[in-house]
């Protein structure tokens, strides 16, 4: 027999923000668990676990409205409160990263409120026996979290690293957290069942069911939605790309980039390379212009700006598109990219801004101290401009040059 170890290792995508929160609340768990052990071990009675759990539990027979909060923090024993660490540490984080912290604040102790009264209305009139038993336990929020990430986070998954054989050869495998949430739902039906056959069931059974419907619920209404659609048009524009289906991909990155977020311009980008490679300029040239409209970029443009240039193509474009596209590159400082375009365009005779594109590759290499790639853009430009009416520029720029190279020769004596 083999023997197996399961390691888990990071959450696939990473969080985008780190979630305060869900970590203190974690934290806050893990402490009145420690302060419950102390009390139980002091007092040493059988009756003080219950004695504990109807003081700080929700008991719809009598509820006390501070124990809306205490009972999320109270668990019945070590399982019940590991289960529930897990669930935060897996669901709860990417729900904080959806929302914000202020949001899932708010979000937690709303459905937490309500969870609780469902619960207790239900148990009123289906099994008013159980009405002194305390409700305990985080699961409503690990039941909300699971709700916004099966709207918001389709593509979340756990890393872990198995671990098989008498030699330990590890593997590596991604484990989607749909799949837990598609068992924890399939084990909610089977209590459900059993409730409504007239069983007895310990669990808030309907607390878990509000918090699941509301975690879907806010998730939609607050852009989890959205983010699926990203996640599923990024993931068919790759397949597309990969597949070589370069119309087909610059389709779907139009369709990413026409969604709201902060990252318009590396879709539009990205669309405009799968457009290139596929030979469609007049597309490629609408996907470029709505990127350049789209404003400042993000990091993650550079990755399709430095596909874009790999293809020789892009020399088909209009001149004087290629030149807003370097002087956003400069912008963004992405400088390798944006001296190969000027370079280029200050090669093109029939370019009325030949000139300018010349001039900015001079003023570049001369901020990146290229000495000698300046001058010899500065001789191109008096050798075939000198008479244009970027004179007074070129002048203005070359006179800065001979100071520098004048301070730096001082300094050298």
């Amino acid at each position: 027999m083999k023997m197996v170890l399961l390691r888990p290792i990071r959450l696939l995508p990473p969080l985008q923000r780190r979630a305060i929160v869900t970590e203190l609340l974690m934290v806050a768990l893990i402490a009145v668990a420690l302060a419950q052990w102390v009390y139980l071990h002091r007092v040493g009675s059988p009756e003080a676990v219950e004695r504990w759990l109807n003081a700080l539990g929700y008991v719809p027979a009598h509820p006390r409205w501070w124990t809306w909060l205490s009972a999320l923090l109270v668990h019945a024993n070590a399982l019940h409160l590991w289960a529930n660490l897990i669930g935060l540490w897996l669901f709860a984080r990417y729900a904080e990263s959806l929302w914000g912290s202020g949001r899932w604040v708010l979000f937690a102790a709303i459905t937490q409120g309500l969870a609780l009264s469902v619960q207790s209305t239900v148990t009123r009139q289906r099994m008013p026996d159980a009405l002194e038993a305390p409700i305990v336990g985080a699961s409503v929020l690990v039941a909300l979290a699971m709700g916004a990430v099966w709207v918001g986070f389709p593509d979340a998954s756990l890393q872990v690293r198995l671990y098989r054989g008498w030699r330990w050869h590890p593997h590596e495998v991604n484990l989607p957290l749909r799949w837990l949430v598609v068992g924890w739902l399939l084990w909610q039906v089977v209590l459900t069942v059993r409730h409504l056959l007239g069983q007895p069931i310990e669990q808030a059974l309907w607390g878990h069911w509000t918090g699941w419907g509301c975690g879907g619920l806010l998730a939609v209404a607050f852009g989890g939605h959205l983010r699926a659609k990203r996640v599923r048009f990024r993931q068919r524009a790759r397949q597309a790309e990969t597949a070589g289906r370069w119309d087909e991909a610059g389709q779907w990155w139009e369709r990413l980039a026409q969604l709201p977020d902060d990252e318009q311009g590396t879709a539009w980008l990205m669309a405009a390379s799968a457009f290139l490679q596929g030979g469609e300029l007049t597309k490629t040239q609408k996907a470029l212009q709505q990127a350049l409209r789209s404003g400042v970029w993000s990091e993650t443009a550079l990755m399709p700006l430095r596909r874009f240039l790999a293809s020789s193509r892009w020399k088909m474009l209009p001149p004087s598109l290629l030149l807003a596209l370097a002087e956003q590159a400069e912008r963004q400082r992405w400088d390798e990219e944006a001296l190969a375009l000027f370079e280029w365009l200050g090669e093109r005779s029939d370019f009325d801004r030949a000139p300018y594109a010349l001039l900015r590759l001079a003023e570049l290499c001369w901020r990146q101290g290229e000495k000698e790639r300046t001058l010899h853009a500065l001789h191109r430009f008096w050798f075939r401009y000198a008479d244009s009416a970027w004179r007074p520029l070129a002048e203005q720029l070359a006179s800065q040059y001979r100071m520098t190279v004048s301070r730096s020769q001082t300094r050298e004596h």
